[in-house]
């Protein structure tokens, strides 16, 4: 039986020989390509520093990846009586309900917020207590040195520098720019 295949006309057994040639040249691309993938660069990028620190205060490696995780990190922390709060909630929403069906919801409830109390039964997960007590030891550092962190004017950075520099340049920035003081409340 003769038909047509690809760029030739032949036997099924052509088919399987131009089969098997194109197969082993994607194979040897693909051998390739992944060793190329392999290699490291030659050159390491360096990307501009998350924290600048014109103080002469050192601080932790904890409280340096707390900083670098930028002014907008949110500590993630539960209140003391959180689970009372849900209770509370949850019967709020439970009284909203046809009579019949509140001793069911009142259950499921129950379970779910006994599952809570057994999961979480310590007040910090060890990740958010070394961050919490990274941040004391972050405050009391610059409360002690009289330093300041804010962010700089371009680019995400956040930079530590003493409070007196600080408003220096504040003023600095003042006189410069000829910003005047109002004559009268508006």
């Amino acid at each position: 039986m003769t038909t047509r295949f690809g760029p030739f006309t032949g036997s099924s057994s052509g088919l399987y020989n131009y089969t098997c040639v194109f197969k082993t040249r994607l194979e040897k691309k693909l051998l390739n390509l992944s060793q190329k993938q392999i290699k490291t660069p030659s050159e390491q990028c360096s990307f501009y520093p998350r924290v600048v620190n014109n103080t002469d205060i050192t601080f932790s490696d904890n409280g340096i990846t707390l900083l670098n995780k930028g002014l907008k990190y949110n500590l993630h922390h539960r209140k003391r009586h959180w689970l009372t709060d849900i209770a509370l909630e949850a019967e709020t929403a439970i009284n909203l309900l046809p009579i019949a069906d509140r001793p069911y919801f009142r259950k499921q409830v129950s379970i779910c917020i006994t599952q809570l109390h057994l999961q979480n039964n310590n007040k910090f997960s060890h990740k958010s207590h070394t961050e919490w007590r990274a941040m004391q030891t972050i405050k009391a550092k610059l409360k002690e040195n009289d330093a300041v962190i804010t962010s700089a004017d371009k680019g995400n950075i956040l930079v530590i520098l003493p409070t007196t520099q600080y408003q220096k340049k504040i003023r600095e920035f003042i006189d410069n720019n000829n910003f005047q003081s109002p004559t009268q409340t508006p």
